[in-house]
């Protein structure tokens, strides 16, 4: 009897002492645990602001100029009439003076915000969704793909208009048409036959040609037929005595002297003429 009650009081003592440190390890354990937790919320939320950063950091980029800004997609598609539309970054753009301003023989150098500008000429196809009785063989022969010619200036502002977009000031051409570096033609300053659709035979179309048939001729923004094909439409801010507006970038009965990025053609806005096209801009968002 005396040896089970030894026995029993050995086993007690035992299992005393082997209780205490498991406890001890269970609370270290569950101690290294919350601190571990801890670790792990901060190194979270040190790479969930690096994250927002780095978001920042890919909302601007450089510009052609060198200078950050909000980053912009390269080109979009104008989801009302479906026409692709490419970026012209913000900066200072060389730009034909105003006759009559104090910059008319010096030049004259414009802040530009970034904008878009169609990457064609608006189409026959295109001006038809807005104006159902339009009839381009009145001017030329039945053609879709090509530009829509014979618009009157209000007409070429409304189609704009309906469309989300504006017609372009004459800056905003030149700056499409030439880019960051003034040029006398938008490829360059050597004048190509296979680069505009001019007047005569000899570019490969006695009339108008689809937009887009000379890549060779596109501007460094990538807009195609800133010279030749149609003469385009732009809202002269400046005031002319005569009530009259502008056309820039030649036609396809258009010599090659005027046909220069610089060139201004006055002409009554009334005029339906089967050279005179347009395209539009928008601003970015």
């Amino acid at each position: 009897m005396t040896r089970i009650i030894a026995l029993c009081v050995c086993a007690l003592f035992i299992i005393s002492c082997t209780s205490g440190p498991s406890k001890k390890r269970r609370y270290s354990s569950k101690k290294k645990y919350s601190q571990s937790q801890k670790k792990r919320r901060v190194i979270k939320k040190s790479t969930s602001k690096a994250a927002q950063n780095k978001s920042k950091k890919e909302k601007t980029r450089t510009s052609l100029f060198g200078k950050r800004e909000k980053l912009v997609l390269p080109s979009i598609t104008n989801s009302k009439d479906q026409s692709p539309m490419t970026l012209v970054s913000s900066g200072k753009y060389s730009v034909t003076p105003v006759p009559g301003s104090a910059s008319s023989k010096s030049g004259a150098e414009v802040n530009l915000s970034a904008f878009y500008i169609d990457r064609f000429e608006i189409t026959v196809e295109q001006f038809k969704k807005f104006d159902p009785k339009y009839d381009e063989t009145r001017f030329i022969e039945a053609c879709p793909k090509c530009p829509a010619v014979g618009v009157p200036w209000t007409r070429a502002r409304d189609y704009c208009f309906w469309a989300g977009k504006v017609l372009p000031i004459e800056a905003q051409w030149e700056a499409a048409a030439q880019g960051a570096v003034p040029r006398i033609w938008p490829w360059g300053n050597r004048f190509g036959l296979n680069k505009a659709n001019l007047l005569g035979g000899e570019d490969g179309f006695p009339g108008l040609a689809p937009v887009g048939s000379f890549p060779a001729g596109v501007s460094p923004v990538g807009s195609y037929d800133m010279t030749g094909n149609a003469w385009e439409w732009v809202n002269a801010r400046q005031k002319d005595p005569k009530g009259q507006q502008l056309v820039k970038g030649g036609g396809w009965r258009t010599q090659q002297g005027f046909s220069i990025i610089a060139a201004r053609n006055w002409v009554n806005p009334n005029m339906r003429n089967p050279t005179f096209g347009f395209r539009c801009v928008k601003r970015t968002k």
